[in-house]
């Protein structure tokens, strides 16, 4: 589930508005009171200096281990150990934001995580799925979420092995 939230981010940007002047932003930038800020989740969670060079793969796995200590100036990277029930802005180090981060994260994310879990472990227990168009042909839009263009057309069978 937290590889395909950050390949696929709900919502894929993140706008918030700057409560007071403030110049103390690093590289040098100042915001003014008033600014909107426009975080783009999707880029971040698509970025090969946090990520590595396999960013674009579905790759489960990258979370099981630390990963970027040392690879960007001011990260500290990605911390296995910090992880709770999945990986957050804490243990990413506000580099995986799917639900926001600070006051304004989203309050059900543990449950989404947990009712998302659940449901595919029964799904996938009762049923194969597989794509009935080439993967290159799904195509995604993105709007205030990210979806297929038309629909993700698959095939299902019950399983008999369970």
């Amino acid at each position: 589930v937290a590889e395909s939230l950050r390949l696929y981010p709900q919502p894929p940007l993140l706008i918030r508005r700057a409560l007071k002047e403030d110049n103390n932003v690093p590289k040098g930038c100042a915001m003014a009171k008033g600014s909107d800020i426009f975080i783009s989740s999707y880029n971040i969670h698509r970025s090969k200096a946090l990520y590595g060079e396999d960013v674009l793969d579905f790759n489960p796995k990258r979370w099981l281990s630390d990963f970027g200590q040392g690879q960007v100036e001011g990260w500290a990277g990605y911390s296995a150990e910090a992880m709770g029930l999945y990986p957050n802005e804490k243990s990413t180090d506000f580099a995986f934001l799917p639900f926001g981060a600070g006051n304004r994260k989203c309050i059900g994310d543990v449950f989404a995580v947990a009712e998302g879990v659940t449901i595919m472990a029964v799904i996938l227990r009762r049923f194969r799925f597989e794509l009935a168009i080439a993967p290159e042909e799904v195509g995604m839009v993105t709007a205030a979420t990210i979806h297929t263009e038309s629909g993700l057309v698959m095939s299902a069978e019950r399983r008999t092995d369970v």
